[in-house]
């Protein structure tokens, strides 16, 4: 999957909702990564053609996607955030008329609610049915939208290990680092409608921020931010080995897409 985009911007009155967006690159497993509000379903919409930005342009595999929709349709299959069903149709009647297979069916676990109406499901069934009729279509280019939102554990580990292993181009939102990591080979971090970072698995280990698993207080770390017990330093792996044997952290790693959101704090 090919993405460029150039002096892209999105204003919704007087705000800006993203802003100078400029990006060029190659990623099968591409992964938005911002929190609330950073502009990550605006980029989406215009991404899936379904937006017109109010300044620049966006490409996709070399087509414009909010001028070529007849083309982004068949190329996109997407999916949003917070579905809201208010119809009587079942979940069996989508299935059937959509040709879902077992696989996708057991993968996600949708028997249970079959035979229950669209309107009757919970938030979570209607995100599952949701999923479900977005990989159905997946042809080219797979879009989720905070897929993992409000999806219990295992059913975020399948459907994961599903789109790592059908080895096909996908882009997933989400404001959660360790659900980016786990899928992402592609990482654009979003804040205030700007792009803070953008850069893929490779770039990532090659800093020397550490995440640090903290055992209370300590001043001898460097820290940069701190998220709870997780802090983010500028430490040696030799002074972190030693805090480690002195009982002063639990443990620690190389820093992943956390360290964006402590820069841009």
């Amino acid at each position: 999957m090919m993405l460029y985009s150039r002096n892209l911007g999105k204003r919704f009155k007087n705000l800006w909702a993203l802003s100078n967006v400029n990006l060029e690159l190659s990623s099968r497993r591409l992964v938005l990564l911002g929190q609330n509000g950073s502009g990550k379903t605006t980029l989406l919409s215009i991404i899936t053609g379904i937006s017109f930005p109010t300044t620049g342009e966006v490409k996709v595999n070399g087509i414009i996607p909010y001028k070529e929709r007849e083309k982004a349709v068949e190329m996109i299959s997407f999916s949003f955030e917070k579905p809201n069903f208010n119809i009587k149709v079942k979940v069996k009647d989508i299935v059937e008329t959509l040709g879902v297979g077992k696989e996708l069916i057991d993968l996600l676990e949708v028997s249970p609610f079959l035979q229950k109406n669209l309107s009757e499901l919970s938030s979570g069934q209607q995100q599952i049915v949701n999923i479900l009729v977005s990989l159905a279509n997946w042809s080219e280019i797979l879009v989720l939208d905070e897929p993992f939102a409000n999806l219990d554990l295992r059913r975020v580990g399948k459907l994961a290990s599903h789109l790592l292993r059908e080895k096909k181009d996908f882009i997933v939102t989400t404001h959660v680092p360790e659900e980016a990591e786990m899928i992402g080979e592609h990482f654009i971090v979003l804040e205030g409608g700007n792009v803070v970072w953008s850069g893929s698995i490779r770039d990532l280990i090659t800093s020397d921020i550490f995440e640090v698993f903290m055992n209370g207080e300590s001043n001898s770390l460097n820290i940069i931010y701190r998220f709870g017990n997780i802090a983010l330093v500028k430490n040696s792996e030799e002074e972190l080995y030693k805090f480690l044997r002195e009982g002063l952290i639990y443990g620690f790693r190389k820093a992943g897409v956390r360290k964006f959101y402590g820069e841009a704090n």
